[in-house]
């Protein structure tokens, strides 16, 4: 894989990860403009891999990016999660529920995902999920509902929103929010709500990359300054990429969003053809 393919998925991936447009969207469409893959470089140390390690590798890599992600995310909302472990002692009951609320909806996640990988998810178009996205957006222009508090059911439901939001295209940050806010929460809880849901799933397919990287090697393409440079700019536009989507969160103005996935769902419909 070529450096400039390379650093251009990494800035992809982690910048567009804070934004409600479906960061693995945007990575395979710039695959498919670029014409990069597994095949294009080699990814193992082992020149001879097979065609299953590549593809684990690349799964891996892309999960290993999630890192930035996380502590974007953690760096973002240090001021709501620090409050609450500093008074544990009179806040513990609130941890307690929202660790709860947490597992409900990734567990029900999880369970997508196990059945996605028994029947893989390849057969829906990219175009299609773009479209979802770009619909799920625009429907908040008449969503006025909010102030009402989370339950077990409303967690249920952004689980299986979750989970379908493994489909090519469709953004999770975008079908969750959505889905928060027409269950009536505030557009800021429905912000902080789907990345509460988001951080424990990133932070385990972070944590398994480094696992495979330790069983199968670290790639070459990560151990060099290059990536190392890219990255960390990457993450300071994640920063401000995450900054600018709680800024059009907070003024009810997240179907904005809409309107730009009009430009990657064109951009397949050209190369599709």
């Amino acid at each position: 894989m070529n450096n400039l393919a390379w650093y251009s998925m990494i800035c992809t991936q982690i910048v567009t990860e804070s934004l409600p447009i479906s960061s693995s969207g945007h990575v395979a469409l710039l695959a498919m403009i670029v014409g990069f893959s597994a095949h294009n470089g080699t990814l193992l140390n082992d020149a001879h891999a097979s065609w299953l390690q590549q593809q684990l590798m690349m799964r891996s890599i892309d999960h290993f990016l999630h890192g930035p992600t996380c502590i974007i995310v953690l760096l973002f909302f240090y001021r709501r999660w620090s409050t609450l472990l500093k008074n544990w002692r009179k806040t513990n009951h609130i941890i307690a529920q929202l660790i709860g609320y947490a597992a409900v909806a990734d567990c029900i996640t999880a369970m997508f995902f196990v059945s996605f990988r028994l029947v893989p998810v390849y057969w829906f178009p990219l175009g299609l999920g773009f479209a979802v996205t770009a619909c799920a957006l625009a429907s908040l222009i008449w969503c006025q509902k909010e102030g009402q508090s989370l339950t077990i059911g409303k967690m249920i439901v952004l689980g299986v929103v979750q989970g379908l939001a493994l489909l090519p295209g469709v953004s999770r940050f975008a079908s969750t929010y959505t889905a928060a806010r027409w269950l009536s929460l505030s557009p800021r809880k429905a912000f902080e709500v789907s990345w509460m849901i988001q951080m424990p799933l990133m932070g385990v397919s972070f944590l398994h990359s480094l696992i495979i990287f330790y069983q199968m090697g670290i790639p070459d393409q990560i151990l060099n300054m290059g990536t190392a440079f890219v990255m960390m700019g990457a993450s300071i536009g994640g920063w401000y990429a995450l900054r600018y989507a709680a800024y059009v969160s907070d003024r009810e103005k997240m179907w904005w969003f809409s309107c730009y996935m009009i430009v990657p769902l064109m951009l397949w419909v050209i190369l599709f053809k």
